[in-house]
């Protein structure tokens, strides 16, 4: 328990989870006839099936024709109906009339293409509804519940305290969205919406404020101070963010998302290139700070790990104020160590000073 009011929910004296809607008696009333009633209503008409639709911010709908011979399914639905019974949010409902099966299948609606279906209408924001669907027999990897939890939430959501770990427990790799909130974003997110829509189940799609999550922006390779700016939060902890350069349109966000999920976006590190580097030296020199290197994660190695000479290494972020409020310091350190001749514990080789060098390395680069 992190959070107070917390409200739990018991059964049969085993916890079944967190009530996280919203705390006032009326919310709450509704919430305990939906603990009170069956975990799957049957609809037999079409007023039914459009209120039932529209009535909740998830509405989960198994159509299946009777004497079809889809009973493993329909068991595999009530299984997953009485997994949600305690989510707030989640409401599910089976329809058999062969009427409504073809007014919402292929011949009208096309909410899906024949039965065993189970369907998913979210309606988490005013007339904005999405509508998801898979034919109930042809899901091999996954089950039926990990599907319809993978879609229990937004297509594109704020990410806050609240729900990163709902987030992290979906096991998606996730492509965050940073943006200035004290800016108008509302183009930027529709291109991200929009990409979303067609990548449901592969990857969680969300945003963030960047000003107040700088930190997490730079943990995904984002260094610098742009906004938007955008990367993934992988399960492995690589890197693949956006080029802050490129501007963010809907095309070119899937491009990235493809080019993640096929394996053609290569992995970056966040740390200097050859050109950054090059420039980091030549101001440093310029500054009177000579012997001053910029590291980055492929030279790591030889520069810091080369037994033949000592080296003192700052760890930094460049995008943060205390890195700027440091660096005088960091520099007169490097230009006092050569006033000095403070030699080497080992002779180093014949191109270097006889004092010890001062590496720079990006926080995030190792």
């Amino acid at each position: 328990m992190s959070t107070l009011p917390h409200i739990a929910v018991f059964h049969k004296c085993k916890a079944k989870g967190t009530y996280k809607g919203f705390h006032s008696p009326a919310a709450l009333k509704v919430f305990g006839e939906k603990l009170k009633a069956a975990a799957v209503r049957d609809i037999s008409t079409e007023a039914e099936l459009e209120a039932f639709a529209g009535a909740h911010n998830v509405s989960v709908l198994g159509f299946f024709a009777s004497g079809s011979g889809a009973e493993d399914e329909e068991e595999e639905f009530q299984e997953a109906a009485e997994t949600f019974r305690f989510a707030h949010n989640v409401y599910f409902a089976r329809v058999v009339s062969r009427d409504l099966l073809s007014a919402y299948g292929s011949k009208g609606q096309k909410w899906f293409t024949k039965s065993p279906s189970v369907v998913i209408v979210r309606n988490f924001d005013e007339g904005d509804r999405d509508v998801d669907a898979v034919l109930a027999t042809e899901l091999s990897d996954t089950s039926l519940q990990q599907w319809i939890e993978k879609r229990t939430v937004r297509i594109v959501d704020e990410i806050t305290g609240l729900n990163f770990a709902y987030y992290e427990s979906l096991r998606l790799p996730m492509l965050l969205l940073f943006v200035d909130k004290s800016h108008d974003n509302r183009k930027v997110q529709e291109a991200f919406k929009a990409v979303a829509k067609g990548y449901q189940g592969k990857v969680s799609f969300a945003y963030i404020d960047g000003k107040a999550h700088a930190s997490r922006k730079m943990a995904l390779g984002l260094v610098d101070d742009v906004l938007p700016a955008m990367g993934f939060n992988t399960l492995s902890g690589t890197l693949y963010p956006f080029p802050t350069h490129k501007p963010l349109t809907q095309q070119s966000i899937k491009e990235h998302v493809e080019g993640y999920l096929t394996g053609r976006l290569q992995p970056t590190q966040a740390s200097s290139s050859p050109e950054e580097m090059k420039a980091a030296e030549e101001e440093a020199e310029r500054l009177g700070a000579e012997g001053l290197i910029e590291v980055s994660r492929k030279t790591f190695a030889d520069v810091c790990m080369d037994e033949s000479k000592d080296v003192l290494v700052l760890f930094y972020a460049a995008a943060q104020q205390v890195t700027k409020d440091f660096w005088p310091y960091w520099r007169k350190t490097v230009e006092r160590f050569r006033q000095l001749g403070i030699g080497c514990a080992q002779l180093p080789p014949p191109c270097c000073p006889c004092v010890c060098p001062a590496a720079c390395v990006r926080e995030a680069a190792i």
